[in-house]
């Protein structure tokens, strides 16, 4: 019987922790495991858990696991289970709302209160998509159904001075790879106009932390899900530290019904391509 690994047990509906019964026995032992499921921001190494032949994770991303050392089972290339998932422009559209129209009064029906939640508008304003995979065409359509004028842009377009300046809001969905790392340097920012936003839903390795914490303050505000060095950025604190940012600890993929609906496909996943018979 495969002894299984979660990172994060807690965080489990009772169908995934059914699923997990069934395909083998749950361990806290994560060095004598066989299998890992990795359902948070964890760094998989290979010291951390040496006998694993497989690595499972409900993401696309997979730059938390050093993957040359195993089988990895995740949701990269799961065009048509992903249509159904929209979790990450959700919550990206979340951020946006937040950014201009920031809670600043009490939760209460107050005449007082009313200069504090005045905010700005989304209709009208000039947002660019940097990424045209699945979130950044979902943001295309929900930005443009709010009225936004939107330019979305993915890896094979070239980036102009005016599509960087012209933005009153950039949202970033791009993969990280070794060609997408870093591209949002400091000339970039440097290009963005007086008082845009910036949303960050992607991975945090696409932007220059330390160009955009010098030149955050020609900035309206910065909206971020994701950050270097999780799950323990170095840069934390000096994010929130600003007064104009916005910091969610990597949940954007996290809604309850998409976090199971991917975790449960994931867990199917591997059953299937390992041709392990569950328990009954």
């Amino acid at each position: 019987m495969k002894k299984i690994y979660v990172t994060n047990l807690n965080d489990l509906s009772g169908a995934a922790l059914e699923m997990l019964y069934r395909l083998g026995e749950l361990t806290n032992d994560r060095a004598g495991a066989d299998v890992i499921f990795c359902n948070d921001i964890s760094h998989i190494t290979k010291w951390r858990y040496r006998r694993a032949k497989y690595v499972i994770t409900n993401t696309t991303g997979i730059d938390h696991i050093d993957s040359e050392n195993w089988a990895i089972i995740s949701l990269q290339g799961e065009t048509d289970f992903l249509e159904g998932i929209s979790s990450t422009a959700e919550h990206t559209l979340r951020l946006i709302l937040n950014l201009l129209k920031p809670q600043e009064g009490p939760m209460l029906y107050s005449q007082m209160a009313r200069k504090a939640w005045e905010g700005k508008t989304l209709l009208g304003k000039n947002v660019l998509i940097v990424g045209g995979g699945r979130v950044g065409k979902q943001m295309n359509s929900i930005l443009t159904a709010l009225g936004c004028d939107v330019v979305i842009i993915d890896k094979h377009v070239a980036v102009t001075y005016c599509m960087i300046h012209n933005a009153d809001i950039i949202t970033i969905h791009m993969d990280l790879n070794d060609s997408s790392e870093g591209w949002f340097d400091e000339k970039t920012i440097k290009n963005i106009k007086e008082g845009a936003y910036i949303v960050n839903t992607a991975r945090g390795a696409l932007i220059d932390e330390e160009a955009l914490l010098l030149h955050h303050g020609k900035l309206s505000g910065i909206a971020l899900d994701v950050l270097c060095g999780e799950p323990m950025p170095p840069n934390l604190q000096r994010f929130r530290d600003l007064p104009n940012c916005i910091i969610t600890p990597h949940v954007a993929g996290n809604t309850l019904e998409d976090k199971d609906k991917t975790t449960l496909f994931v867990l199917n996943k591997y059953r299937e391509m390992t041709g392990y018979a569950t328990k009954t």
